[in-house]
């Protein structure tokens, strides 16, 4: 196998890259070799050599404790519970959380074979003590349900307080929908009602103004035909649903 053929099978086995999308990246890292490949193998090889895991909390820095676990402007009494490091950077990039994380690595599954021991939750009780709030952020899947109910269940002998994020989203009445509208000309409302309801909050949507929705109720939805409707799986990951926003809003 010649080099450009191990360039592009390593490529091929990036997540969303196939063979093709590989050929196309390899091709276009070959064509700007001084100004992009040799930057980005350097780039490669320091962060192979750098980048490390957190003792503390499981998040990758170049420091160990990481950043988010030595910035003194975090509450330490909040700890958040996530599933990867994926969920991690999601919630940091809406900037509402200002407390310290905490990453498993995975959820429970036994058809994987994904116990406890394969998780981080030895490292997770020891930071655990009354007066410390366990916010449990973990997808609305079987595994990760499980996965939660199981680390409630270790943390609660530590006295820590015990919470899950909200699930579901508020909906907007009607004269602040239309006031969005008018703003930003073209809103996302994200629909996640009883299948019954949702074409009729739909209806209302559209009737507001809006021109995009992202659906997350079950069953077939109906919209006029300038309105773009999209529907998701409930069961999408944090770094799925921001991928999914991204892309609509795009």
């Amino acid at each position: 196998m010649s080099e450009l053929d191990t360039l592009i099978s390593l490529l091929a086995k990036l997540p969303g890259l196939g063979p093709r999308s590989a050929r196309r990246a390899a091709l276009f890292l070959v064509k700007r070799r001084e100004s992009l490949m040799e930057p980005l193998g350097a780039a490669l090889r320091n962060a192979a050599a750098a980048i490390r895991p957190c003792t503390v909390c499981g998040n990758l820095d170049t420091a160990d404790p990481c950043a988010i676990c030595r910035d003194p402007r975090r509450d330490p009494k909040l700890i958040c519970v996530v599933e990867d490091l994926a969920d991690l950077w999601a919630l940091e990039r809406t900037g509402a959380f200002r407390g310290h994380y905490h990453v498993l690595g995975g959820t429970l599954s036994a058809l994987d074979g994904i116990g406890p021991e394969e998780l981080n939750i030895g490292r997770l009780i020891p930071r655990l003590a009354p007066g410390v709030e366990l916010i449990l952020a973990l997808n609305a899947t079987v595994e990760g349900q499980t996965t939660a109910h199981y680390v409630a269940d270790r943390a609660a002998p530590t006295g820590a307080q015990i919470s899950r994020l909200a699930q579901g989203v508020p909906i907007f009445d009607i004269k602040e929908l239309r006031k969005i509208a008018a703003r930003d000309k073209i809103m996302i409302a994200v629909i996640a009602v009883p299948a019954e309801a949702a074409q009729q909050v739909v209806n209302q949507v559209v009737a507001a103004g809006i021109k995009a929705v992202l659906n997350f109720s079950p069953g077939t939805l109906r919209a006029p035909e300038d309105v773009k409707l999209k529907s998701v799986d409930l069961t999408v990951s944090l770094e799925s649903l921001s991928f999914y926003l991204a892309q609509e809003i795009e």
